[in-house]
């Protein structure tokens, strides 16, 4: 087959955008997590397509290393989407420079926006940090959302197979691009991030592996009935089921799968999160997600 789609996604979002346009495009579909095994990642195709959440203004840490073992672009195809919650910032922009600095070139970059699905800081001051939840959105508006993407996802399947060109959306770009001349996208914002988490390892920030630490605010509460999904839908094996229910391995992506899809919403992320109703694409089902765990290629 002379397309391939890559995606990362915990909550469904991004496996049902690099799903649509794979359909669309007649692309075979790959889960990167099992892929990161390799030392080099090749492929035959001429189109490639790269799909992922945007996390922290930016791209996942799993993406970038991904990118980075990825070899033989030039000449191709290649083409980005990003899903996004809120903004997609200079996330396409971040895209582009780390295909370029292997040889490849990125010939349109989209984004998609989708139901957020991650932490937004709650309106305590006594903790502060402590207390960030999960973001609640009306089932409404929810709906709309989804809707509008799969149309969104429609026109980007066409511009894709008719293989057009110059397309990078960005948002709030000034602002970005000030973040990244005074470095707080490598500082300030993962400091901020590893004292949500409540890691007590922040004295390198500026680690690239920063991000494994954060599951040391993951905890269970007596809910837990010990179902396994949460391991089952983990992408990269972070999750062990225990007697006393599930553990974290210390190599977290921060995907939040484990605790979207705990089906007793028992899984917490510090405090913040008790009580807060729980998401992932009403188009995947847990099977979908385990799928990408055991390298089964989609197609």
């Amino acid at each position: 087959m002379d397309k391939e789609v890559y995606y990362f996604s915990g909550t469904g979002n991004s496996l049902v955008a690099a799903r649509t346009v794979s359909m669309a495009i007649g692309a075979r579909m790959l889960a990167m997590p099992p892929l990161m095994r390799r030392d080099v990642i090749e492929s035959s195709a001429t189109t490639i397509g790269i799909v992922f959440p945007v996390y922290n203004k930016g791209m996942p840490s799993i993406v970038e290393r991904f990118i980075e073992k990825m070899c033989d672009l030039e000449g191709k195809y290649v083409f980005g989407i990003c899903t996004y919650g809120h903004a997609p910032c200079l996330t396409i922009r971040y895209l582009s420079k780390a295909i370029g600095a292997i040889g490849g070139r990125l010939a349109a970059g989209f984004a998609v926006r989708m139901p957020y699905n991650y932490l937004v800081p709650s309106l305590s001051i006594r903790d502060f940090f402590g207390s960030f939840m999960l973001e609640q959105i009306p089932m409404a508006t929810k709906r709309d959302l989804i809707s509008a993407s799969y149309r969104k996802l429609d026109q980007i399947g066409e511009y894709v197979l008719s293989k057009r060109e110059g397309i990078h959306e960005t948002s709030n770009e000034t602002i970005g691009s000030l973040s990244d001349v005074l470095g707080l996208k490598g500082s300030l914002q993962r400091w901020t991030w590893l004292k949500v988490a409540g890691s007590k390892d922040i004295t390198d920030p500026s680690s690239p592996h920063h991000v494994w630490k954060m599951d040391c605010g993951f905890s269970v509460s007596p809910e837990c009935i010990r179902c396994g999904r949460c391991k089952d839908v983990c992408p990269v094996g972070n999750v062990a089921l225990e007697p006393c229910g599930p553990c974290w391995l210390h190599r977290c992506e921060q995907c939040f799968a484990c605790l979207q899809w705990c089906p007793k919403g028992a899984i917490q992320f510090r405090d913040g999160t008790r009580g807060c109703s729980r998401y992932h694409h009403p188009d995947v089902g847990a099977r979908d997600m385990n799928l990408w765990k055991k390298g089964v290629k989609n197609e």
